[in-house]
């Protein structure tokens, strides 16, 4: 449009370039400019009519004012919708640098006023990102040459928030084509920005949720404009082999790559839903382009035109779901084997929701149900009210605690028939968790193990039947697994040692501690060579161990070997036994042997002395006898003979006595020996260590030594005495 000469130059001043009006603004620019021609014509009209009087003139003059006025309101009325339009208009002078207007949303846009722009002529450029600057000089060359351009750039506000800004750039040359002027528009567009950042993000979200989900989505036309065309997105093309956008995808091509034994079902259902409209769905087969066999899931809705009523397009998915067919094989397969472990196990299970509904059951459950209670498993039936009625409330609690508190739970219970042995079942309730660990309801598995509690029964006879065997012998029975180092004792064990159970560790390291220190480890390297002995089959050592108020005892150990399969030694079976009496016994044995030889030695020192110191004064006395037995002897003879008598048996007392002094001085050293000797002790010491062989000759022994309580004498003399 073409509008009056002045008023070009006022919209040339506030807004630019007049061929980019906004379409809202042209009525209003209308009325303007035939305000304007009107003033025009008023003027001319006044020229040619300088010659009207005055009264003519004056009244020239009001209607011009009054036109004036109404130039001056649309001039304010133009320059306040400026204003208020949120767009930045400005305009600058080339040449000299002088911002020539701008709008007052450049505060809004910029943060900045127009007498800070006005300012600084640079202040626009200064706050453009520093990596957008380039954007902006790279259109410098097409503005100088006068072009129009629109550009995208980032700018940091006065407030330091990031907008984006895009600004449509007029440029105007004069004659010799130089650069004087710029007019521009520039908005701020970080809403749309944004938003188009979100749909990016978006896109990219769905087309990795389509690739992570093995889904695509497509499109077929069905209007008269895009009959047939067909419209895929990335991953449907990657489902079938190619790469986006590869082939141009139609009906034909579509139809194609389903598998040759699905193809007319696929046919069929694609015409179905186009004719009726109702909804497409349909698994099948593709073959893909490198031919490989692929099961989809297809889907897909039929969208109408609102007006018209008819269809324009069937947008749909197509989901790989390969996998997920193998996995419901599998699962098949899994639950075809389980049903066929359960079938043949030895155990009865039946699977009950919360309410104790019956789920499944296996055909061991069904008969043991009808043999203890004559009622046959049935889907939906009850579980609890096929039990005896004395059982149903213990039932329901165990059930209840299992679904409560989401554990297992076993118990045994005794079924008994009239006239039948009683049976026995072991039980276990465990609870189904779904999802969030909610229990969905419970497995119940119950076995028969009548069989094993009979067993059971003998075992336990046959164990009181060992204790009791252990309990008559001092032997000590262990049982060493060499695998975990533990050994297991009988309990005469704690008896002769004096160890509780609480405080006796079992393993081989607290029994190896125990060994005398000195005996330790000759035992230990003992066992080393056992086990490296691959014949061996026997085990036995002698050594101290320590007792638990810190006494010595002397034990003999005999162990017997268990070997696997392979020949490696994993268990040793065997008895220790206490032989500290016995072995006490030994060592005063071997005292009093020693200190028998010892006497007799003495008594052969003793007999060579009376020999040696006897012979003399005895043979001067057997001679002088006979000679005094001689008739006819003379006094002196016979006095002589009398005081040799004399002498000798003064000899003979003298020997005798020193004799006495040196038997006095040897009972001295033999008292140190000595000791109160308690007889009734004595004897019990002995019958503890030979109580075996009382028990097994059924000897009883009765001893009274009320008379003589105890004597001062050697141990060892009544020791050997009484045990003969």
């Amino acid at each position: 449009m073409i509008f009056d000469k002045l008023l070009q130059r006022q919209i040339s001043k506030y807004y630019g370039d007049p061929e980019k009006l906004p379409k809202d603004l042209i009525p209003l620019l209308t009325a303007v400019n035939e305000s304007y021609q009107h003033a025009e014509r008023d003027r001319k009209l006044l020229e040619r009519s300088l010659e009207l009087n005055s009264e003519e003139l004056l009244d020239l003059n009001k209607r011009l004012r009054a036109e004036a006025k109404e130039l001056k309101e649309a001039n304010y009325q133009l320059k306040t919708l400026f204003d208020k339009i949120p767009d930045v208009f400005f305009s600058v002078d080339i040449i000299t640098q002088e911002l020539l207007q701008m709008s007052s949303a450049c505060e809004e846009v910029y943060g900045y006023s127009i007498a800070e722009f006005a300012a600084n002529p640079n202040l626009w450029f200064d706050v453009v990102l520093e990596e957008d600057r380039q954007t902006i000089l790279n259109n410098y060359p097409v503005m100088h040459e006068g072009h129009s351009f629109e550009q995208q750039y980032r700018i940091r506000q006065k407030g330091g928030d990031i907008r984006w800004i895009m600004s449509k750039i007029s440029p105007t040359l004069n004659s010799q084509g130089d650069l004087i002027r710029i007019d521009g528009l520039s908005s701020d567009i970080t809403e749309r920005k944004n938003a188009e950042q979100e749909i990016i993000r978006s896109e990219a979200h769905l087309k990795a949720s389509q690739h992570i989900a093995h889904i695509g989505s497509w499109e077929l036309g069905l209007g008269e404009a895009n009959f047939m065309e067909v419209h895929c997105s990335d991953e449907t093309f990657n489902i079938a082999g190619f790469e986006p956008d590869e082939v141009d995808m139609n009906v034909d091509l579509f139809l194609s790559m389903a598998h040759p034994e699905d193809r007319s079902r696929v046919s069929d259902a694609l015409e179905r839903t186009i004719k009726s409209g109702h909804e497409y769905d349909v698994e099948h087969r593709i073959v893909t382009r490198k031919s490989e066999e692929v099961v989809v899931h297809s889907r897909g809705e039929v969208v109408v035109d609102h007006e018209t009523g008819r269809p324009v397009k069937l947008i749909g998915t197509v989901q790989d779901i390969t996998q997920r067919k193998e996995a419901e094989k599998k699962l098949r397969n899994t639950e075809a084997n389980i049903r066929n472990i359960l079938e043949n196990t030895d155990t009865c299970y039946v699977l009950v929701d919360p309410a104790a509904r019956i789920l499944s059951f296996n055909s061991l459950a069904d008969r043991m149900i009808r043999d203890e209670h004559g009622l046959a498993l049935e889907v939906g039936g009850n579980y609890v009210e096929l039990m005896p009625a004395d059982r149903t409330n213990l039932i329901r609690e165990r059930m209840a605690t299992v679904l409560r508190e989401k554990k297992t739970i076993f118990y045994e219970a005794e079924y008994k028939k009239s006239n039948e042995d009683s049976r026995w079942f072991y039980f276990s309730m465990h609870p189904i968790l779904g999802e969030e660990n909610v229990a969905t309801g419970l497995s119940i598995a119950a076995r028969d193990i009548t069989d094993q509690k009979k067993s059971q029964e003998l075992i336990n006879e046959s164990n009181q039947r060992y204790e009791l065997v252990t309990s008559a012998t001092n032997d000590i029975i262990w049982d060493w697994y060499l695998d975990d180092g533990k050994i297991y004792r009988s309990d005469n064990f704690y008896h002769a040692f004096g160890y509780t159970k609480d405080e006796t560790n079992f393993s081989v390291t607290a029994w190896s501690e125990n060994i005398f220190e000195e005996d330790r480890q000759n035992v230990l390297d003992s066992i080393l060579n056992l086990i490296k002995n691959k014949t061996a089959t026997v085990w036995e050592s002698e050594y101290r161990y320590s007792k638990s108020n810190g006494d010595i005892a002397y034990v003999q150990d005999k162990g017997l070997v268990v070997r696997n399969s392979e020949g490696k030694v994993v268990r040793l079976v065997g008895a220790m036994r206490d032989v500290t009496s016995e072995k006490v016994l030994q060592i005063e044995r071997d005292k009093i042997t020693s200190d028998l030889a010892q006497r007799n030695e003495s008594l052969e020192q003793f007999a060579y002395i009376v020999s040696h110191n006897l012979r003399a004064p005895v043979a001067n006395i057997l001679g002088l006898s006979n000679v005094l037995q001689h008739p006819n002897l003379d006094a002196a003879t016979i006095d002589t003979c009398i005081k040799g008598l004399e002498s000798s048996t003064n000899s003979l007392d003298k020997v005798i006595i020193d004799l006495n002094k040196i038997l006095q001085v040897r009972s001295v050293i033999n008292n140190s020996a000595k000791e109160v000797v308690i007889l009734q002790e004595v004897v019990e010491d002995i019958k503890t260590s030979i109580d075996y062989m009382f028990e097994n000759e059924g000897v009883k022994m009765n001893v009274d030594f009320s008379e003589g309580r105890s004597l001062y004498s050697l141990r060892g003399i009544f020791t050997a005495f009484f045990t003969t």
